[in-house]
């Protein structure tokens, strides 16, 4: 799979309709077939969306001069929580985007808890990480500092560097600075063991009762987001799963990582010892990347590929057993 510079599907909406639904993820390289995108979550939606839906108790954010919503955080009085009803996803979508494909906009197995697919049609915008950032930062001078900071910090080059999330799109404030690393797997595994000193020297960023591997704060308290583009060309396509596994077959698993050397990929790739049954274990969440070490032992449920060789696990909050302790060790 050769990652190379990728775009990003950012808005995503029928043509005759003027609800936008912003998805900066990227998985869209991964797994796109034909007139099809099989995504990620959405996570911002038009908060003018001419439909009967209750915005009020959503993160709200200006994107590029209009309001929009967070589909991923809600707020109840006195707290605020990660929203994970997809039903509730679902029903906002299809009730929102009525020029949409009700046969491709919908949860589809084994997808169920974290894809959603479009028609490529339906995009109408997109950049890519390194131009966003070329923008961003002749938009504000703080950008600018921050980036440069980020260099020093990590000892990166700028041509290195490029920003995703809502930061891409515009956003007038932003909670942490979402951050694409571009190289080889050898630099971007010397970057994040730079993270880590950081994350040693400054203390670690816990968000949502996690303790985050490829997050830090800089000397100054700005929370670094950190992604990681692998230039190299290896081995493995995930997006073959679309095609050629049988959808049904699950399997109960427990298998120790012998490299953990693409676990910072956005699709985190885990190499299995020998002796395995299995060659591979991949983590269909970006959430999961650096999260799983050499010699770690991992057990749950997964999907297996055609070959047999492959565990494939596209909802590891609910899949792998006692996830939580890699996080927090």
């Amino acid at each position: 799979m050769n990652q190379q510079e990728e775009t990003y599907y950012h808005c995503i909406a029928p043509k005759d309709s003027d609800y936008k639904i912003w998805a900066f993820d990227d998985y869209s390289h991964l797994f796109s077939r034909n007139n099809e995108l099989i995504l990620a979550k959405p996570v911002y939606c038009s908060i003018n969306a001419p439909i009967n839906f209750d915005f009020s108790f959503y993160r709200k954010k200006a994107l590029r001069g209009e309001e929009y919503i967070n589909l991923i955080y809600k707020t109840v009085p006195g707290q605020e929580t990660r929203m994970n009803s997809d039903n509730e996803i679902k029903a906002l979508i299809t009730s929102a985007c009525p020029g949409i494909d009700r046969v491709n906009c919908y949860y589809r197995n084994p997808f169920s808890s974290s894809f959603i697919s479009f028609n490529k049609g339906d995009v109408v915008d997109t950049s890519s990480p390194r131009k966003a950032l070329s923008m961003m930062k002749k938009a504000s001078p703080q950008l600018d500092s921050i980036i440069s900071l980020v260099e020093d910090t990590l000892n990166v080059s700028e041509s290195q560097i490029g920003v995703t999330g809502s930061l891409a799109l515009g956003a007038e404030e932003v909670h942490d600075y979402d951050i694409v690393f571009y190289g080889n797997i050898v630099e971007l595994n010397q970057i994040q063991k730079r993270i880590s000193a950081q994350i040693t020297q400054n203390g670690p960023v816990f968000e949502t009762g996690l303790k985050w591997p490829c997050r830090y704060y800089d000397r100054n308290g700005n929370i670094i987001c950190c992604f990681f583009n692998i230039e190299d060309s290896f081995n493995l396509d995930p997006a073959f799963v679309t095609d050629s596994f049988p959808q049904n077959q699950r399997i109960t698993f427990q298998v120790r990582v012998a490299d953990d050397s693409f676990s910072i990929a956005k699709v985190p790739i885990l190499l299995l010892e020998e002796n395995e049954q299995f060659n591979v274990l991949v983590i269909f969440s970006r959430a999961f990347r650096g999260v799983f070490k050499s010699g770690d032992t991992i057990s749950g449920v997964g999907n297996i590929s055609a070959d047999g060789k492959t565990i494939l696990c596209f909802d590891p909050a609910n899949s792998i057993t006692d996830w939580i302790k890699y996080f927090n060790r």
